[in-house]
């Protein structure tokens, strides 16, 4: 999110794909995509969710549970995360399925030495749609409360003073 990228813009949609299972301090990290939503604008994230069902089946088998994720999240505590820290949660979906070959499974599990399920290689190049474990998370950072009294516009209150 280095606003060197884009100087002075701000943005209606920041997508977050496989991103904030990576950052050391999520909280700074969102603090920086706030900074960066325009007025009403929302954050779509994508990530692991450790509670799925592939991650319990697989176990350390799981291919998020890499050293490189550095948070493994589910979405109760996501979203009790997100909201403590002054974002609303407008959704979150799990059961997320990508689509991949049975060729490129085949290659990249022989690739990464890993477990190939029995009869992988021998199935011809078909399209599959797999629920990999992931989660979508929508959510916007609250709005400010308006510090203009709903009841006497004309009055200039303070929202401690309320």
């Amino acid at each position: 999110l280095d606003a060197a990228a884009f100087p002075g813009r701000r943005f209606d949609v920041l997508t977050l794909v496989d991103v904030l299972e990576h950052v050391p301090d999520p909280e700074r990290f969102l603090g920086d995509v706030r900074e960066r939503l325009a007025p009403g604008g929302r954050m779509l994230a994508v990530l692991p969710d450790v509670s799925s069902l592939a991650a319990r089946i697989l176990r350390a088998r799981w291919p998020y549970y890499g050293g490189e994720h550095l948070f493994h999240w589910s979405p109760r505590p996501l979203r009790r995360f997100l909201e403590s820290r002054g974002w609303v949660v407008d959704a979150i979906h799990t059961g997320i399925r990508q689509t991949f070959t049975t060729r490129y499974l085949t290659r990249y599990a022989t690739r990464l030495d890993e477990w190939l399920p029995p009869g992988l290689g021998w199935l011809p190049d078909w399209t599959l749609r797999i629920a990999t474990g992931e989660m979508c998370v929508l959510a916007g950072p609250v709005d400010p409360v308006d510090p203009v009294d709903p009841v006497d516009p004309g009055a200039d209150v303070r929202r401690d003073e309320r």
